[in-house]
């Protein structure tokens, strides 16, 4: 089970998801990121203070969203434990901005 609620906080379309991103909930998270992205937003963050487990098929999305963003942002907010521990041995840690508040 995921959730999503998204709001706008300054020039940033900020994803607060909460759950789990897996092969079964991917989908309607990729879905979600096109249509900001359609939509013409630039900047988006995913916020994973609330995901409880992030498989493969989410690092797939979100790799494909930094690529359709193309000059625009795409930033990771601060991942539980687990879900860092997933983005450093996956190495996405070192293609993907991380960090703890959009300031910076």
């Amino acid at each position: 089970m995921m959730q999503i609620n998204t709001r706008k906080q300054g020039d940033w379309m900020v994803y607060a998801i909460s759950g789990r991103i897996n092969g079964i909930t991917a989908p309607q998270l990729e879905a979600s990121l096109r249509g900001s992205i359609d939509a013409g937003e630039l900047r988006i963050a995913a916020d994973l203070s609330s995901v409880q487990c992030l498989g493969s098929a989410g690092l797939w999305v979100f790799l494909a969203a930094l690529r359709q963003l193309g000059g625009g942002e795409f930033r990771l907010l601060s991942p539980t434990e687990s879900v860092r521990e997933v983005l450093d041995i996956s190495g996405f840690a070192n293609i993907m901005a991380i960090s703890d508040s959009l300031e910076g």
